[in-house]
């Protein structure tokens, strides 16, 4: 059948047979009694098949950040411009606080730096949080869940309270130039 060999060909799995009778067996087995597991490794499983799923589907989305300090302008456009855009922090704090920068370059630089962290350390308590530091753990994550999942489902919930925060913002920063200032800053939000 065409449209089974094209639905296969998109999906990022070698051997969709075996993972369908993990899958089956992980709901059926493992997670039979309890609805959250029973949601979290179909949640797993369908981001590991990068097949997304509209608000509302499940009651406890994994995907959902929970609630908390929102991301102020100057944290997103620090992020961006120094992770996605490759801008140093000298370069950032010029774009961003010119005029700090001008009366106080080490403290609008200490700024930035601060502000950027913020997300990144957001980041790495979103993925601390869902996969362990043990690798003995991870494995067996891996055997249950699809560790490619776990991340899919991490990517999801930053990216959704990036775009909670700062609506207006997209993060598609793949025109960003070294020499291009608030336009590059502006494209990659």
């Amino acid at each position: 059948m065409p449209f089974i060999q094209d639905l296969q060909a998109k999906l990022p799995t070698d051997d969709l047979e075996a993972d369908m009778q993990r899958l089956l067996y992980v709901l059926l087995e493992v997670s039979a009694d309890d609805p959250r597991i029973f949601s979290f490794a179909l949640q797993c499983f369908l981001a590991y098949m990068t097949i997304n799923w509209p608000d509302g589907v499940f009651e406890d989305d994994f995907a959902r950040p929970s609630r908390g300090r929102s991301f102020s302008s100057l944290d997103i456009h620090s992020w961006v411009l120094t992770s996605r855009c490759g801008y140093g922090w000298s370069d950032a704090a010029k774009n961003l606080l010119p005029q700090e920068y001008s009366n106080s370059p080490g403290a609008a630089i200490a700024k930035v730096r601060e502000a950027a962290r913020r997300i990144e350390a957001y980041q790495r308590g979103v993925e601390e949080s869902i996969l362990s530091l043990d690798q003995r753990t991870r494995d067996l994550l891996d055997r249950i869940v699809w560790v490619r999942g776990l991340r899919a489902l991490f990517r999801r919930v930053v990216d959704r309270k990036l775009r909670a925060t700062w609506p207006t913002v997209l993060l598609q920063a793949t025109d960003c130039h070294e020499n291009d200032g608030d336009a590059a800053a502006e494209r990659a939000l």
